[in-house]
């Protein structure tokens, strides 16, 4: 908002100071309000006014002075490329030639632009564009070195304040296909810019990766103290100078990877440094490739492995592999400055394994479940869970093993049917009131029901999980079943009118078994 008159005085001194260039991160796409052409149309048409007004008429207009003092700088303007919406094409002043594929394809597109005025833009000797193109989540990552505004190819305004400052007139753009670039036959982008004597790495898209080194008030030089009379050249000799804004309330802050409002002027500043240290990071074209092929490896790895292993021994190997990959990306970034993601790679890892994790589960509930229902029946609770947790040790085939078997059925059964033939439904009961508490003590004691055949019941110890003392725990269960069956006779006579003995039976054959 400050008057052209105050910005070409700014000029002017740091054209005195031999800064090497002066680049505006700002766009003169209006005349200047305070300027005198401007501001005498608000005037009234009085006598009282009419002689200043042909007083003021005589002044320069501010744009004019100021597009002179971009004229004798080495100055560089700035424009916004966008991608719809009034505009127009700007001033080319950069030259490009390329090596390999056709960049144009490739480099960020936009339609149209925000452009200074014609005076301004012709009176300067570069031109570049102030896009920072944030990414998703708006962090400035990456900066072009080079879009395109319709079919035109544009610098951006670190690269054509680096132009200018060298007096150079043409970047060279080296794509896939070029000498040195490799690409495998596949037209992968571009992969370098060369402007002046420095050679850039880019990313496919013409951007370089920015290697912040954070807020640095040093770099700033306030422009108040430009406009002293006793400002030291010396302090501005020679450098790039960028001119910008800070001001929270005039909305040039940008997200960084290192700070939350970054003035977007000092980002520009930090691509120039860096590229004149030489210190640039670097995502090899091999790197989509490799991270794919570590996912794939390691995946196939842990899905073979965690049937084998366990759950803690694929864990132990994931640890590893994540922090093999993690300490190979900080040692490349550190050492040689490339861009390798440990993170993406290692989360897939992370997933495969959940997902693998998983299914092993379920195999392994499925087959508890399986054993729970075959087995339920027939053995006690703790022997059934015992089989579930090691199901391996059931045998395909069967094994030979020495076991002690037990059989027990009501005896002179065939006389107690025949008191219930018209109820064959009572008999049943009958049975099952008998069967029920046998099974409870063979189950008890560790034994396996084998089958229930009529009234008998069979059962046998030492399999199929193996019982040292199974000829003890079979006694144990006879004599339990003793025990009971003396009261269980008593309970049986009297719910099941077994009063005494019928015609031609024998007595002791009732309320026995």
């Amino acid at each position: 908002p400050w008057p052209r008159i105050v910005l070409a005085e700014m000029a002017d001194k740091l054209t005195q100071a031999e800064v090497a260039a002066i680049a505006f991160d700002i766009v003169f796409a209006e005349p200047d309000r305070s300027s005198p052409d401007q501001i005498l149309g608000l005037w009234p048409q009085t006598l009282e006014v009419l002689a200043l007004r042909e007083s003021v008429a005589a002044l320069p207009p501010h744009d004019e002075v100021f597009a002179d003092a971009l004229a004798e700088a080495r100055a560089v303007t700035g424009f916004v490329a966008k991608h719809s919406g009034p505009g127009g094409q700007p001033a080319k002043r950069a030259t490009f030639a390329t090596a390999g594929d056709d960049p144009a394809p490739f480099v960020p597109t936009f339609q149209t632009a925000v452009v200074n005025l014609p005076g301004l833009e012709s009176s300067a000797i570069g031109n570049g564009a102030l896009n920072n193109l944030p990414d998703r989540d708006q962090i400035v990552r990456r900066v072009p070195l080079v879009l395109r505004v319709g079919d035109t190819l544009y610098p951006g305004l670190a690269a054509e304040s680096l132009r200018v400052a060298q007096g150079a007139r043409t970047d060279v753009i080296k794509s896939s296909g070029a000498s040195g670039v490799l690409s495998f036959g596949q037209q992968t982008g571009v992969d370098s810019i060369k402007i002046g004597q420095f050679a850039i790495p880019t990313d496919a898209n013409g951007r370089i990766l920015v290697y912040y080194t954070g807020h640095k008030p040093e770099r700033y030089i306030s422009a108040w103290e430009v406009l002293e009379d006793d400002f030291d050249p010396g302090r501005v000799a020679g450098q790039i100078v960028f001119i910008g804004t800070s001001a929270p309330g005039l909305l040039d802050l940008r997200a960084t990877p290192l700070e939350a409002n970054l003035p977007g002027v000092e980002i520009h500043a930090q691509v120039v440094e860096q590229i004149i240290d030489g210190d640039f990071l670097y995502r090899p074209s091999y790197a989509n490739a490799g991270e794919t092929l570590y996912i794939l490896v390691l995946g196939l790895l842990l899905t073979w492995l965690l049937p084998r292993i366990g759950a803690a021994g694929s864990v132990l190997l994931g640890g590893v592999a994540t922090a093999a990959v993690v300490w190979g990306s900080w040692y490349g970034f550190s050492e040689h400055g490339w861009m390798i993601d440990p993170i993406s790679p290692s989360f897939m890892v992370l997933v495969v394994f959940a997902a693998e994790s998983a299914l092993s589960y379920f195999r392994s509930e499925a087959s508890r479940q399986q054993v729970r229902s075959a087995f339920g029946r027939y053995l006690s609770p703790v022997v059934v869970e015992r089989l579930a947790e090691h199901p391996e040790r059931l045998q395909l085939g069967g094994e030979m093993r020495n076991m002690t078997v037990m059989f027990a059925d009501i005896r002179g059964f065939t006389t107690i049917s025949e008191r219930f033939k018209d109820d064959p439904q009572k008999l049943t009961s009958l049975i099952n009131r008998f069967l029920t508490p046998m099974t409870e003590i063979v189950l008890k004691c560790g034994g396996t029901i084998d089958k229930y055949i009529g009234d008998c019941l069979r059962a046998f110890w030492n399999a199929p999980l193996d019982d040292e003392d199974h000829a003890a725990h079979a006694c144990q269960a006879a004599m339990d079943m003793l025990a009971r069956v003396g009261p269980l006779n008593e309970e049986l006579a009297e719910e099941f009118g077994l009063g005494g003995p019928q015609d031609g039976e024998d007595p002791a054959a009732l309320y026995q078994t």
